[in-house]
Order: C-alpha cells, then structure tokens, then sequence
C-alpha cells in the first residue's frame, strides 16, 4: 500500500515537473515575442 502511494507522488510530481517547465519554455516564448527591440 505505501509503496503504490509513493509511486504515486513521484508520478504526479514529475508531471507537475513537466508541466511547469512547459510553461516556462511557453512563457519564454512569449516574452521573447512580446518584447521589443531595446531602445539603448
């Protein structure tokens, strides 16, 4: 029981990794999109 529990978080916490670095790379996208050349 406690060993299929812990699979469990360690599942779930890699694809919250995976997530957030989605996000990230996705973020950076944009910002690189979004942001103008700089003025200086």
């Amino acid at each position: 029981m406690m060993k299929n529990q812990l699979a469990g978080l360690m599942k779930q916490a890699q694809a919250m990794q995976d997530n957030l670095k989605k996000a990230q790379e996705e973020l950076a996208l944009i910002e690189v999109e979004a942001s103008p050349a700089p003025a200086w």
